[in-house]
Order: C-alpha cells, then structure tokens, then sequence
C-alpha cells in the first residue's frame, strides 16, 4: 500500500511538472518551461507512461517551434518530438484522435516552412510531399472532431499547402475564410498567424509583378 502511495506521489508530481511546463510556454516563459517539460521526462523515463510521454514530447516541441529562428537543428528537433508524440499517441489505451490531428497539423505545418515567428519563403519539394501526404491522413470526421480554433489551424495549413504548390487563388480563398472565422470569435493570436501569411502571399506577389516589369523593360 506505502508503495502505490509513493508511485502515486511521484507520478502526480510529474505530471504536474508537465502541467506547469505548458502553462510556463504560454506565459512566453521557455526557458523555464522546458527545464520542467525535461525533469517530468526524467522522472518517467523508465516507466510505461505513454499518454504522458504524448504531452511531454507535445510541449517540447511547441517550445522549440516558439522560439527557434527556423534553423535546421531546430526544425529537426521539432520534428524528433511532434513523430515521437505520434508514436506514442499509438501506444496509450485512450482516445487520442484529436492530439493526433493537432501534432499531425503541427508536423505539416513544419515541413511547409512555418514557425512562429514567421515563414519561411522556400522550402524543397520534398517537404511540401510529406505536408502533403501527412495531411491527407487526416479524415472529414477527424476535422469534425476538432475545437474551432483546431479547424482554423486545419485551414491554415491547407492554404500553406495550396501556396506551395503553386496556387495563387484557393490559399487566398482559405485565409480569408479562416480570418472571418477568427474576427468573429476575437482570436486575436491566430489573426496575428494569418498576417504572416497574408505577408508571404504578398510577397510573392510582388516578386512576379517585378519580374514581369523588368522582363518588359
């Protein structure tokens, strides 16, 4: 009995450090977030905890993601934890479709050039397959499933997609039914996201009206 106390204790105490590592994250504190999200895993290491694993991987790659500069070391990090939340979200005994979806978008999102505090102009072809083909696992009744602002997400990631690949219509048509949704429920972070977006768009927009003025001059 002492015994299921002690394991008890010890587990609530990780997971408590889990908890207090997101909230950390969310206060814009990484730092300090990620030494909490390190010593949960440390104390579970050992142990079978996979729906703990799951949020443990999930919150480190969201630090990461916040404060990298897009480097390569930091996109392949990102990317070692979001497949290893994946994993584990396959081994646990409850239902985590919707933690899948949202690593899943998160992983998309990465290998489209995204991170937080901007976007990356280019990124190779064979990244925009992998978005490509992780995305397209997820199913209509998963997207269903989702929190509103998850759905938002899941647009963002489609318009992303659509302009990698060339379309210059349908990712407009996307981020502005995303920003609609966004005004209406006053998600002032996610505007801020999809200004990002609206930037790249522009951008490139820009770029090809240059060039076919310089090719007429």
């Amino acid at each position: 009995m002492i015994n299921f106390v002690l394991i008890f204790r010890f587990l609530a105490h990780a997971r408590i450090r889990i908890c207090v590592a997101f909230v950390l994250h969310d206060m814009g504190n990484d730092d300090e977030a990620m030494r909490e999200a390190d010593e949960a895993h440390k104390m579970l290491r050992d142990g079978e905890c996979f729906e703990d694993f799951v949020e443990i991987h999930n919150v480190k790659a969201n630090i990461i993601l916040s404060r990298s500069k897009n480097s390569t070391e930091d996109r392949k990090l990102v990317l070692f934890h979001l497949n290893s939340s994946l994993d584990f979200c396959g081994k646990v005994s409850v239902d985590k479709s919707v933690t899948m979806v949202q690593v899943t978008m998160r992983k998309a999102l990465v290998h489209l050039g995204y991170y937080q505090h901007g976007i990356a102009k280019e990124v190779s072809k064979s990244d925009v397959d992998v978005a490509e083909t992780v995305l397209s696992r997820i199913s209509s009744q998963q997207i269903e499933r989702l929190s509103e602002r998850s759905k938002i997400y899941y647009n963002y990631c489609q318009a992303l997609l659509a302009f990698r690949k060339g379309d210059s219509e349908k990712p407009k048509k996307l981020e502005q039914r995303a920003r609609r949704k966004c005004e209406l429920q006053s998600l002032h972070n996610e505007i801020q996201q999809l200004d990002m977006l609206r930037s790249l768009f522009s951008e490139q927009a820009e770029e090809i009206t240059s060039e076919g003025a310089n090719i007429s001059g």
